[in-house]
């Protein structure tokens, strides 16, 4: 009876230790996600998941924490896929599944993207899903699946520029999958949104990509007559301003978004580039 209560004692003490360590990991990790000191999150709240396995906004924050890791290794890639897949295992979460899928895509899994993008569309028929899982289906080069897709999307929803952007690299790669043009995607993404300036945009870099400088120039300038609130859409036209040397006009939009968005790393990306 001594020996079982003295093992029992030391369970239980075990227990609480690793409990109180868990704790203080959750406390001093979250602390270190919010100051974006990421290796420090990514340790304090691995000790904390070793308790509690199932805690889905932590698994989510511990795998952003491997993902900005400084410099980045592969074994940081591959923890945050763990932890993304932990929590699909437990619940059907939209967030993870966007996170996971962009990484299979940024890393050269479409196959993977593929898997979770269908269960995800099918469930939700959300957009996002279902462009993720058109650019994983061309990524493994099953062009007609992702054109029917992307067709089907911009028929709904004339409004998915990238769904248009999608179409005319298809048809640009393999024209012989369509009875339309590359140029046909584009001029009609700026038919049905005429005030877009992110459709101007992408016609912009299709002209120039072809050697049609003239026009492309001409487009860029149609795009800067339309809103530029969106950050991303007025980096876009910036970086094709730089692309057509129209570095000047350039300049003007890089310092209007530096006193917009003073912590945009792509803004100064494109200063570098300036």
């Amino acid at each position: 009876l001594a020996i079982i209560a003295v093992a029992l004692t030391g369970i239980s003490l075990r227990k609480y230790h690793c409990q109180q360590r868990a704790e203080v990991g959750l406390e001093e990790g979250l602390a270190a996600y919010e100051d974006g000191r990421w290796k420090d999150a990514a340790t304090s709240l691995g000790r904390y998941l070793i308790i509690h396995q199932d805690d889905v906004e932590v698994l989510l924050k511990y795998a952003r924490s491997q993902l900005r890791i400084q410099p980045f290794k592969r074994e940081h890639l591959a923890q945050a896929i763990n932890a993304y897949r932990v929590v699909l295992r437990n619940e059907d979460n939209n967030q993870a599944a966007r996170e996971i899928i962009d990484l299979y895509l940024q890393f050269g899994m479409p196959a993977e993207a593929e898997l979770i993008a269908r269960r995800f569309a099918e469930q939700t028929q959300d957009v996002n899903f279902l462009l993720s899982l058109a650019a994983s289906l061309a990524e493994q080069r099953k062009y007609e699946e992702s054109q029917t897709i992307l067709t089907q999307l911009v028929e709904q929803t004339p409004g998915q520029m990238q769904a248009y952007q999608m179409l005319g690299e298809i048809a640009d790669k393999r024209p012989e999958l369509g009875v339309v043009d590359a140029r046909y995607w584009y001029d009609r993404a700026i038919k049905e949104n005429p005030d877009s300036a992110r459709a101007y945009i992408m016609r912009s870099n299709f002209l120039a990509k072809h050697d049609q400088i003239t026009a492309a120039v001409e487009d860029i300038h149609k795009a800067e007559q339309c809103d530029l609130s969106d950050i991303n859409t007025h980096l876009s036209l910036t970086a094709a301003l730089v692309q057509q040397r129209e570095y000047d006009r350039a300049k003007t939009h890089l310092e209007t978004m530096k006193a917009q968005a003073p912590d945009n790393e792509k803004l100064w990306y494109l200063y570098a580039q300036l």
